[in-house]
């Protein structure tokens, strides 16, 4: 059978697979299979996007990394938060990771994008994202208590197309419970972060996670200059 093999680089190859022995494994170049190619990814934009998530409980964080990879996020940046339910000690971060990576990676076949979405371990706390920018770059986190006009909002269209996103887009998304005071004032100080709602009703963690990203992703595709 031929099959389309990916290295999660950029690299594609059509193979020949074989069953010899006992054994499985792919042939290039053989039985007229074409060698392999390097294939332009296909990117979310020409903009990077690091979706920074808080740790969601179960089968919610499983569907933010599949999701994330289907949209073309470069990077996924978890952290525990305070109003998160879960918290450090259930699993090293490590162990998280390797997990979040291996459903990432399985994404990544199933929807054809040919460079692996990297998942970073959690860190503890918000302030454990760097809280560096590339020059240019810009951070945007979801702002629930704006829901429903009782706060100065400032619309998510209007800030992505500010000329800081020319260079990297992170996007922030708290736990079950919303961002803590004092979360809101490491991203409003030290984080350096802009808020933005998300529309007049308070969304679940993981629907702010997957809208704000589809939203950067029509917006930041189509261009925004």
């Amino acid at each position: 059978a031929r099959v389309l093999a990916l290295d999660g680089h950029g690299g594609l190859a059509e193979c020949l697979l074989v069953i010899e022995a006992g054994q499985v494994y792919l042939k290039i170049g053989e039985g007229g299979v074409q060698q392999a190619a390097t294939s332009g990814e296909r990117k979310l934009s020409v903009v990077p996007v690091f979706l920074e998530v808080a740790v969601l409980k179960g089968q919610a964080m499983e569907w933010v990394v599949e999701k994330a990879v289907e949209l073309g996020v470069e990077a996924l940046c978890p952290f525990f938060s305070v109003h998160g339910v879960v918290k450090t000690g259930q699993k090293t971060p490590a162990e998280f990771a390797a997990r979040w990576q291996r459903i990432a990676d399985q994404a990544l076949k199933q929807c054809g994008r040919n460079a692996a979405m990297k998942v970073q371990p959690p860190v503890v706390g918000i302030a454990g994202l760097r809280a560096e920018l590339p020059v240019g770059g810009m951070r945007i986190w979801a702002d629930e208590s704006s829901a429903g006009g009782n706060v100065v909002e400032r619309p998510f269209l209007s800030t992505i197309r500010d000329p800081q996103l020319l260079v990297a887009a992170h996007f922030v998304v708290g736990p079950e419970g919303g961002f803590a005071p004092q979360e809101k004032a490491w991203l409003n100080g030290d984080g350096k972060a802009v808020a933005v709602t998300l529309g007049a009703n308070i969304l679940r963690a993981e629907t702010a996670a997957l809208a704000g990203v589809s939203i950067l992703a029509e917006i930041l595709r189509a261009g925004f200059r």
